[in-house]
């Protein structure tokens, strides 16, 4: 129960932090509202979910072994992040909302894959918060419920702040300077990776 417990509170804290995802709700929460911003939402902890499963059954220790796997991780996320902060830019300029253009559940999914916090996040999860003596299928699925749960709520709030500063920010020059911001952290990221 305390590997559990301690699971649940760094997966809060890792939810709840910056990174990729919460920049990427934080944009849809901005610029189409939180109800657009679920689907992605929902995608987070499925893709999270899948991951811890797939560290528990020595995916992580596989990506550790092979150097050339990481990079090709970081290559893609960063390819990725890359193009978001480059489709927040071309946002800025648009009035009217487009839901069906803001990136949804299957793009969130595929995403986490090659999130580098997401790998961080779930390999130094499982290491450290695998119940012991537990059967390594029946910890990883309670890991993985326990990391689902948690993180829904805690990203949430980034979408949900978004939104409410969307009801601040009405005039196109500052819709501009905040889709700017949100592209600098966005390539920020990208630079962080890399460090």
């Amino acid at each position: 129960m305390e590997a559990l417990l301690g699971l649940a509170g760094y997966s809060f804290v890792a939810a709840v932090t910056p990174g990729p995802n919460n920049v990427v709700l934080w944009g849809i929460g901005l610029r189409y509202g939180y109800r657009a911003a679920i689907p992605y939402l929902l995608g987070i902890p499925l893709g999270v979910g899948l991951m811890v499963l797939g560290a528990a059954a020595g995916l992580g220790a596989l990506i550790a072994a092979v150097p050339a796997l990481g990079i090709g991780l970081k290559l893609v996320g960063s390819a990725y992040l890359l193009y978001l902060a480059w489709q927040v830019l071309g946002l800025g300029a648009v009035q009217e909302a487009d839901v069906a253009s803001a990136p949804g559940f299957g793009e969130s999914v595929a995403f986490q894959f090659v999130n580098p916090k997401a790998w961080f996040f779930v390999l130094s999860a499982v290491a450290a918060f695998r119940p012991a003596g537990m059967d390594l299928v029946v910890g990883a699925l309670i890991m993985a419920v326990v990391v689902m749960a948690i993180v829904i709520p805690s990203a949430a709030l980034w979408a949900v702040g978004g939104d409410a500063l969307n009801r601040f920010i009405r005039s196109p020059r500052a819709r501009r300077a905040v889709n700017l911001a949100l592209a600098i952290v966005l390539v920020a990221m990208v630079v962080l990776i890399w460090v």
